[in-house]
């Protein structure tokens, strides 16, 4: 409260022949009241003398200043006397200055004063018309802030909502004043944060709300900040599984109560955490009170939709991530929940390309629910991005930024710490604080394999400059698997991906493919899409079991499989020429015959003027001629697996071959 007490106790005594008067007394009890209905140059206040103390209130009212902690010599107003609440109108204020406030209550013993209080006559926001942050009419000069304009918030009926993109310069929450900012939205704050009211960070269906502060982040309310995130609930409302999602907190200080009833951390150094990555959840009690850690990922549980509330400070700086990889030799090792720590989107590029963050690999994945609630969770899956592109786990295609409050998974190389800096953060619109990064030009062919009963898992093949054909850490991904029923996937080295990325400008490209099923049935692959890939790429399934090509450009494959892996079955080629259809029936015929001795090829039947080009797997001609007879010899210096295409005027036919020595 701020009161002062004085004691007076009365009572004579005889020292050294001669008499003393003590007494004993006590100021009354004040407090005072937030200040409400400021304008640009006035603003109600008001207190209240709860307890008269020794003696009866004579006067009471308010003192003020520019200079803090006024007195009676300060600007005062006399309001009554005795206990009870009361008002006082104060008016000819200046504008932009910080007034501070304190109610008091004099009785015989002296003075009391209530807790100082301070308020800012309002330059800009009136809200006169409505909450709307972008109305010019709610602003005392009809002009909406911008990047340059302090902007103080006082206490109105109206109080402001963030609805768009907005910006300011400095930003001053005052006592009694709230801010909200509203789903999907976002504020910039150039200079600095002052909270001493309520900020809100809405969320709801739509998304998250955004706030980026460039400067300092102070106040007397600074720990209090509300940041909301909502998360869905299953479809199946009969069900009590829930629906799972990954979250990470955006202020510091937040605790596991404002969680559902389940939520689990993920440890990987779990001695129990074999190849089965499930294994590595732990289960946070429900009402433990945990601390949340910013940078850190959790995954909680719900079976309806709820918003969560994360309370606390702002989070802001440089931010240390902890990971971990056991190498314990095993499928689960270096897997790690981590999240984005601010209140705003992460440039994900930045994030991977900091060189602090070299010890993992260049993927995040972000597990997709199928809302099933438990009844099969037949198709959920992780949902992947790196810097080649990203596939969907159900459905859902992450995009290169990486949402406030999100969680995601992290696959480390060894143990260390990640970094997330504030030069990574960027408004919902996806616009940097500061970056240099250009834009990739990227070819990508997007698979997806279907079963009968319509569960559904796909795969990214990316074709850009920067890759190679080995494993890139930027450009490719390890598949990480959501579920038992269905998995498909690429092959490198016999690594399973999800995306595998090669290098751009090649002629012909032939890409392993496997998968693995849980029971046996029907099943479809098919071209789901394709971006930056123009009419001249002609993209193939190579069924090795049924010995047929399938134009994927324009056709559906269907084939029975049996429960299990396969991962020798299908070769998805893609070229730059096209199998006729002749091709396709002579592929199975001896018109034109591809003879492999192991260190050369022999092809006969050839009509005049047929041209023949020989590719290795990466693309090159390796020799290229015109026949002039009915057969063409070739000696092969290297061993290894090369595309034959053959043409003219009638056909277009492409064969492959492995050359190995006999």
């Amino acid at each position: 409260m701020g009161n002062n007490y004085k004691f007076r106790i009365s009572y004579l005594i005889l020292i050294f022949n001669s008499l003393f008067l003590y007494s004993f007394c006590q100021l009354a009890t004040v407090t005072t009241t937030n200040p409400s209905l400021i304008t640009i140059n006035s603003a109600r206040t008001a207190g209240n003398v709860t307890d008269e103390g020794g003696s009866a209130v004579t006067a009471r009212g308010i003192c003020w200043d520019t200079i803090a902690n006024p007195t009676l010599t300060s600007n005062v107003s006399v309001n009554g006397a005795g206990t009870g609440s009361f008002i006082n109108d104060l008016s000819s204020l200046l504008p932009n200055l910080t007034y501070y406030v304190r109610a008091y209550a004099t009785n015989t013993d002296g003075t009391a004063y209530g807790s100082q209080v301070t308020f800012c006559c309002i330059r800009d926001w009136t809200g006169a018309s409505s909450r709307n942050w972008n109305t010019t009419s709610n602003w005392i000069k009809n002009t909406v802030p911008t990047r340059y304009t302090n902007v103080y918030i006082n206490s109105v009926v109206n109080d402001p909502l963030i609805v768009g993109a907005m910006q300011c310069n400095n930003l001053t929450i005052l006592p009694g004043a709230s801010l909200a900012i509203n789903a999907g939205q976002s504020l910039y704050v150039y200079g600095t944060l002052t909270i001493d009211g309520d900020l809100v960070l809405k969320s709801d269906m739509s998304g998250v709300a955004s706030i980026i502060v460039a400067g300092a982040i102070g106040g007397a309310n600074v720990n209090n900040v509300i940041v909301e995130k909502y998360v869905s609930g299953t479809s199946k409302k009969s069900s009590n599984l829930g629906v799972f999602h990954y979250v990470s907190p955006p202020v510091s200080g937040a605790v596991t109560d404002s969680f559902p009833d389940r939520a689990y951390i993920y440890d990987e150094t779990n001695p129990n955490n074999l190849n089965d990555i499930s294994a590595g959840w732990q289960y946070i009690n429900n009402g433990a009170s945990v601390v949340l850690l910013p940078g850190r990922g959790y995954s909680i549980n719900n079976v309806n939709p709820q918003t969560i509330q994360f309370v606390g400070s702002l989070n802001t700086g440089n931010i240390n991530v902890p990971v971990t990889n056991s190498a314990k030799g095993l499928l689960t090792d270096g897997w790690n929940i981590i999240g984005n720590p601010y209140p705003s989107s992460v440039n994900a590029t930045l994030f991977i390309t900091d060189a602090a963050n070299s010890i993992i690999t260049g993927t995040l994945y972000y597990w997709d629910d199928d809302i099933s609630g438990g009844t099969g969770y037949k198709t959920n899956d992780y949902a992947t991005w790196n810097g080649a592109g990203s596939v969907g786990g159900n459905g859902h295609t992450p995009n290169a930024y990486i949402p406030s409050g999100q969680g995601f998974i992290v696959k480390a190389n060894v143990s260390g710490n990640l970094i997330f800096r504030n030069t990574m953060k960027v408004v919902n619109a996806g616009v940097p604080i500061k970056s240099n990064e250009e834009e990739l030009y990227v070819e990508r062919v997007y698979l997806e394999m279907t079963s009968s009963d319509n569960r559904k898992n796909e795969l990214l093949i990316a074709m850009l400059d920067d890759a190679t054909e080995n494993f890139d850490r930027l450009y490719d991904s390890y598949k990480l698997q959501g579920n038992e029923n269905i998995s498909f996937y690429s092959l490198l080295n016999n690594e399973k991906l999800s995306i595998q990325s090669l290098p751009s400008n090649q002629n012909a490209y032939s890409i392993n493919l496997g998968y693995d099923i849980k029971l046996s049935g029907s099943f479809e692959i098919k071209l789901k899409s394709t971006d930056n890939i123009n009419n001249a790429k002609y993209i193939y399934l190579e069924d090795k079991i049924t010995n047929t090509f399938t134009n994927l450009n324009n056709s559906i494959y269907s084939f029975n499989a049996d429960g299990g892996t396969s991962k020798d079955r299908f070769i998805l080629h893609i070229t730059d020429w096209a199998l006729s259809n002749n091709c396709l029936s002579d592929i199975n015929t001896n018109k034109i015959k591809v003879l492999n001795d192991g260190k050369f090829i022999e092809i006969t039947n050839l009509d005049k003027d047929s041209k023949i080009a020989i590719y290795d797997m990466q693309g090159r001609c390796v020799k290229s001629s015109t026949s002039d007879k009915s057969s063409f010899k070739y000696n092969f210096q290297n061993e290894g697996v090369y595309l034959i295409n053959i043409s003219n005027n009638d056909y277009n036919i492409s064969r492959k071959v492995i050359l190995q020595n006999k």
